[in-house]
């Protein structure tokens, strides 16, 4: 099954006139007809492209060759000279960052856009850091789709400031106003 999905990957490739150093295809045992396939091409620019676009066209069109060529339906993670490891470190630290600034400054921070699988890499990471008073939501719809990230508590707190704001400060109204 690897050698198969191994030669379809080269053929496309060729196809697409693409100079390529090495196709590697690996059974992936986190999940059944699960397969990473890496690539390493001087070309990688071409097929990662800007906001991703080319990457995604790629893996959308091995995946419908795949479709047509086995019976099993087949998943497949896609790897371009370790750029995806690499652009996903640089995310989950820049996230990591971004905690540590609702951690400190008790405000909501909305992310930048990310594609389907970049959230639900961020949400995974965020889960596993166990951080009891962080979360995280996507909010609206689509390509319009944010990551939100907020404190836990922050509603309490925010209602617990104002009860304490309004305890603190004394208030005087004059009501002897007169209509013109």
């Amino acid at each position: 099954m690897t050698e198969k999905i191994k030669n379809i990957t080269l053929e496309l490739l060729e196809k697409l006139m693409l100079e390529i150093d090495l196709v590697e295809v690996v059974e992936n045992s986190a999940r059944e007809w699960n397969f990473d396939i890496k690539i390493k091409t001087p070309d990688s620019a071409i097929l990662i492209w800007k906001h991703w676009t080319t990457f995604e066209d790629l893996r959308n069109i091995l995946k419908w060759i795949f479709r047509n060529n086995f019976e099993e339906r087949i998943w497949i993670n896609l790897e371009i000279n370790d750029y995806v490891a690499k652009k996903f470190d640089r995310v989950l630290d820049f996230v990591a960052k971004k905690i540590e600034y609702v951690e400190n400054t008790w405000k909501e921070v909305i992310l930048p856009e990310y594609n389907w699988y970049e959230r639900k890499k961020i949400h995974s990471y965020v889960a596993k850091l166990e951080e009891p008073k962080i979360y995280t939501k996507s909010i609206w719809e689509w390509k319009n789709r944010r990551m939100h990230i907020f404190l836990k508590d922050w509603i309490k707190i925010q209602e617990n400031k104002s009860w304490n704001l309004l305890h603190k400060t004394s208030l005087s109204i004059d009501l002897d106003w007169v209509w013109i």
